[in-house]
């Protein structure tokens, strides 16, 4: 059974029970297109191999006499949940279609926890035990006749060979890389606006250069955040440096307080969790405000910057570099990254092997993961439940205004490119410098820029890091608890306020970040009503 109801920005089309959403970067002129080539398939691995060719993102559902067929793209960017009902599989694009089919649904003690201290589940995981959620590039098939389900992941995340190209090669095809997936993904949309949210980081750099190159003329920029920041302005002066029109919306405490504590919160973290993540909130009040002011077209597109560089680079430590990383040291890397926001309980210590193995639990089965090394698996569980969760939610900010949005930096030919740039390039942003350098050195002039890399850790630091896993992470999260302690005035967006100062100072010492304050309070709601105790 498949129960498709979420039809706001992007609207499921149907041909003949296959039905899809979202939008092909490549290989299809439309979704009905598509859907035409969907048809043509009906067995299982001729489906997992179509799949791994496709460049877009999308979500696609099929049910015939013989099957049921879910699938999500690479960065889940419209998530699918499924369960079991009467020994046949249900599909759905909200789980509260498929609370109301099951009875007494239990909640899942272990995904509780995972988001308590992750902002998301892991692995097919949400918060009910009876409901489960496809991860991204993955594919859920049902076979009718022999009743019996397999779950796919179809998508490497990282599979190219590396390139012995030089730099100044590796350069050009990086410039011509973005340039062509930048005017491939806009040029269908020529006239309509687009809307960028607009930082100083390298990618928005890339963007509006780009853009700005290619000719688009109805652009707006916009920022967010605390009245006066530094990135306001620097937002401020690159839209001023290509002419683009520019807005900023000033976040205030107050404002976020009453909207956190309100329906409109309420509303929006049923439309964006989904029992999965808590909702990435970072855009929410910016894009209410250009709603609600009708600076924006209704059929504007808006170009969604929120995934973290962390195929090009930006999480990559000199730690990394050494391959001969222990098994147990990258448990507590992961666990560092993406399972600390909050500190831990001892029974999150009993419970660290079993995060990992929800993490794991597909890729695991592959015949090449032990061939597999240390970098790409920390790469594949930050992209699977950090990127592909909370990150992912940002687009709800769009499409619950019903504005379409596009995610270019995801584009896989973007991605193809950077899995075969040697770690060692990427970890020094050699090619990120060379195109700053080359395109964008009069603007970085302006802002009295200077690229600059993570600082690596101290060498006593460094020993601890390999000898000590588990002390190290303890020792991490002490100091991005104490890195908090004058946030609740001084942080750039502000956003610790959707609490109260009272709160603030009661929750600090064991918080790590802004999505530690939002799983608190998003667990306490849920334990309220589903009378569970955490």
């Amino acid at each position: 059974m498949i129960l498709l109801s979420k039809n706001d920005a992007f609207k499921w089309q149907e041909n003949d029970g296959r039905y899809v959403k979202g939008y092909f970067y490549d290989g299809f002129t439309n979704n009905e297109n598509f859907l035409e080539e969907l048809s043509k398939i009906n067995n299982l691995d001729d489906f997992v191999s179509f799949f791994k060719e496709l460049n877009g993102e999308f979500a696609v559902s099929i049910e015939t006499n013989d099957f049921i067929l879910g699938a999500t793209d690479y960065t889940r960017s419209f998530p699918l949940f499924f369960c079991k009902k009467d020994r046949e599989l249900v599909i759905s694009d909200t789980p509260e279609s498929l609370l109301n089919i099951i009875k007494d649904p239990k909640v899942s003690e272990i995904a509780v926890r995972e988001l308590r201290i992750s902002g998301s589940t892991f692995g097919n995981r949400t918060l009910y035990e009876d409901i489960e959620t496809l991860g991204a590039g993955e594919l859920i098939y049902f076979d009718k006749k022999n009743r019996s389900t397999s779950i796919i992941e179809y998508m490497d995340f990282d599979s190219a060979e590396r390139s012995n190209q030089s730099t100044e090669s590796l350069f050009e095809e990086m410039t011509k890389t973005y340039r062509a997936a930048i005017k491939k993904t806009l040029d269908p949309y020529e006239g309509r606006q687009i809307v960028i949210p607009l930082g100083s980081g390298w990618w928005e750099r890339v963007l509006v250069r780009n853009i700005y190159d290619l000719g688009y003329k109805n652009v707006l920029c916009y920022t967010y955040g605390k009245k006066d920041s530094i990135e306001i302005e620097k937002s401020r002066e690159i839209a001023k440096h290509y002419g683009f029109s520019w807005h900023v919306t000033n976040y205030d405490p107050n404002t976020w307080y009453r909207w956190f504590t309100g329906p409109d919160y309420k509303k929006y973290k049923t439309y964006a969790a989904q029992f999965v993540t808590v909702p990435n909130i970072r855009e929410y009040l910016a894009v209410k405000d250009l709603n609600e002011k009708g600076i924006i077209s209704k059929d504007a597109i808006f170009i969604n910057v929120c995934f973290t560089g962390v195929m090009r680079g930006d999480l990559l430590s000199k730690y990394f570099l050494d391959e001969d990383i222990p098994e147990n040291n990258l448990k507590y890397e992961i666990l560092r990254e993406i399972g600390s926001n909050i500190s831990w309980t001892a029974k999150d210590i009993q419970l660290k092997d079993k995060y990992i193995d929800d993490i794991f639990q597909k890729v695991r089965k592959d015949n090449d993961y032990k061939d597999k090394t240390q970098l790409w698996k920390f790469k594949y569980a930050y992209w699977k439940e950090r990127a592909a969760k909370h990150l992912s939610s940002s687009r709800r900010c769009y499409e619950i205004f019903g504005y379409m949005w596009r995610n270019i930096q995801n584009e896989r030919t973007i991605l193809d490119f950077w899995s075969k740039v040697d770690p060692n390039i990427r970890y020094k942003h050699t090619l990120q410098n060379m195109y700053d350098e080359k395109y964008n050195k009069e603007l970085l002039d302006k802002l009295n820029f200077k690229n600059t890399h993570p600082k690596d850790d101290s060498v006593i630091m460094q020993g601890i890091r390999r000898k000590f896993p588990s002390l190290y992470r303890k020792l991490d999260f002490n100091r991005r608890s104490r890195a908090l302690k004058n946030k609740y005035d001084n942080d750039d967006l502000l956003w610790f306020n959707i609490i109260s100062r009272r709160e603030f100072t009661r929750f600090r010492p064991n918080i790590s970040n802004i999505i530690a304050v939002e799983s608190i309070k998003y667990l306490r709601e849920f334990c309220k009503d589903t009378g569970h105790t955490l």
